[in-house]
């Protein structure tokens, strides 16, 4: 008799707590292809995603950095710094509820990143992409996806497969988080963002960027 999918997502979150991760939340949504699953997970300081696509065999175990998320929580430390990124770009909101104008300026400021600096470092990116054993995917904002917003690294694995096991969950994750964090830098590094990344270097022995 073969699994539902809320039965493999209830022994992922079995793996994840016997390997001591915390489950954060869950949460779904609908594409054409049907409803996507998502889990949350928390490893150290790390956050990775369980994701289970819509009528697909296999789940992906993500690690993702969206810039303009990045930004909203550094405009929220740093209120201070908002007013002028909206004046920059002209934008009046002086009526608006806070938590807009953070929005606004996180969007902004991303925005204008050079795209000389985007092709750069994703170019570099992408070539170190095809030494290891991860995809990856470029993350976009605003409200035509026109703004580029970072990354997504993504291990797949196969849970319906009867000879899964915690030890390949694990695995999935040390490499996916190994990767993305090794990403993740590369782009702070290259960016010129004015804020750091803040996130402690993996100990796991996973197969970053060599």
């Amino acid at each position: 008799m073969s699994k539902e999918v809320f039965d493999v997502l209830g022994d992922i979150a079995s793996y994840a707590l016997s390997v001591d991760d915390s489950i954060r939340r869950d949460y779904r949504y609908s594409t054409q292809a049907g409803v996507t699953h998502v889990l949350t997970f928390d490893r150290g300081e790390h956050h990775y995603e369980v994701r289970a696509p819509a009528s697909k065999r296999y789940f992906g175990v993500d690690y993702k950095l969206r810039l303009t998320t990045e930004f909203v929580g550094y405009f929220q430390s740093n209120p201070e710094e908002v007013d002028s990124i909206l004046e920059k770009h002209e934008l009046d909101l002086d009526e608006a509820p806070e938590e807009d104008r953070v929005r606004a300026a996180a969007k902004f400021h991303v925005s204008s990143i050079p795209d000389e600096n985007i092709q750069a470092v994703t170019e570099q990116i992408s070539q170190r992409m095809t030494q290891v054993n991860c995809q990856h995917e470029w993350l976009w904002a605003g409200d035509d996806d026109q703004i580029w917003d970072g990354i997504r690294v993504t291990r797949r694995i196969y849970p319906y497969e009867d000879d899964f096991s915690v030890r390949d969950f694990d695995q999935a994750v040390i490499d996916t988080i190994s990767v993305g964090y090794s990403a993740t830098a590369t782009l702070s590094e290259n960016l010129d963002l004015s804020i750091d990344i803040e996130e402690e270097e993996p100990t796991a022995s996973g197969r970053g960027f060599q």
